[in-house]
């Protein structure tokens, strides 16, 4: 009896072991394969909001870990220390946008020497290790922008950018709107770029500028969301909204609000979600080998090297097709 009641015993205390131990079939997963991190830089505004979404979205169905950081401001040297420092926790895998590709791309390169996979989204460092660029083609985009506004303003007139300097994707958007009305549009003038800065305020301080000292602009690229806010401002406070056809870029809900108040003609829309879920998608590939096992071995290249994930012009007629 006594030998038949320790074995019960026995058995109860291995039961209540195994039960304390046990963790869900996800999370071991999860555990096992460390966790994920998206750095960006000015790391608070809400266009970040899409691409964090879509990678959540990615790890849920892949059962792994992911978190968010990055550098609130758009100096490449404190991206740079916040990627130096995630390096440093071995993590399975970055997803990083550069703010500047050259600044960013030693620190870039270490981790990929590390053994940590690297892609790249939004904004891109070509001369990196990183394996791929998930994102839009900024200079087509820019390029898209030049040739409506073109149209819109009869092919004819003079126009401004206002964008920050530096930062890639800008530069990018930047050139290919130059581009495009070089070749093709003679009777346009494209103004000297002006310095939009880091803030929306300080963006309609560069607009005001840029209109006041040509009163007859007719049309305004602003580079990003928060530059797009503030030449709203500025063009509304100019009086001459009917004159200019300002096109902005992203989908914050101030830039979608002015595109319906026809301060702004429209707007450029991208695929945010689809950059932070394919960016966690790729990372996971590259880690367990899921599209060509031993890719490293064979020398074969396992993810596209890039991927534009498109553009599409917001104008007051599709503003609801993105809210």
């Amino acid at each position: 009896m006594k030998k038949k009641i320790l074995a019960m015993l026995l058995t109860a205390v291995l039961t209540l072991a195994m039960a304390a131990t046990v963790v869900p079939a996800e999370e071991e997963a999860a555990a096992e394969d460390g966790t994920y991190y998206m750095i960006t830089f000015l790391s608070g505004i809400d266009y970040w909001t899409g691409c964090w979404a879509g990678m959540q979205a990615a790890a849920e169905e892949l059962g792994v870990n992911v978190e968010y950081t990055g550098a609130t401001t758009g100096d490449y040297v404190d991206e740079a220390t916040v990627l130096e420092q995630v390096i440093a926790k071995q993590p399975a895998g970055i997803a990083i946008t550069p703010v500047n590709a050259d600044g960013m791309t030693p620190s870039i390169d270490k981790a990929i020497d590390a053994g940590i996979p690297v892609v790249l989204f939004d904004s891109n460092a070509p001369a990196s290790k990183a394996y791929t660029y998930l994102g839009t083609d900024g200079y087509s985009a820019g390029w898209e922008v030049a040739k409506t506004m073109a149209e819109q303003m009869g092919h004819k007139g003079k126009v401004g950018i206002v964008m920050k300097p530096g930062l890639q994707n800008q530069e990018d958007r930047s050139s290919g709107f130059e581009a495009y009305m070089a070749e093709n549009e003679p009777d346009i003038e494209v103004l000297e770029r002006a310095n939009a800065g880091d803030t929306e305020q300080e963006s309609a301080s560069a607009t005001a500028s840029m209109i006041q000292a040509n009163q007859d602009i007719t049309g305004i690229f602003s580079v990003a969301a928060f530059v797009g806010l503030g030449s709203a401002t500025a063009i509304e406070e100019s009086g001459l909204a009917d004159q200019i056809t300002a096109i902005a870029f992203d989908t914050d809900e101030g830039v979608l609000d002015a595109v319906d108040r026809g301060t702004l003609y429209g707007t450029v829309a991208q695929g945010t979600r689809q950059m932070g879920y394919w960016s966690l998608y790729f990372l996971y590939a590259l880690n367990h080998e899921t599209v060509i096992p031993g890719w490293a071995e064979k020398g074969l290249a396992p993810i596209p090297k890039s991927v534009d994930t498109g553009v599409s012009i917001i104008t007051a007629d599709s503003t609801a097709s993105v809210r």
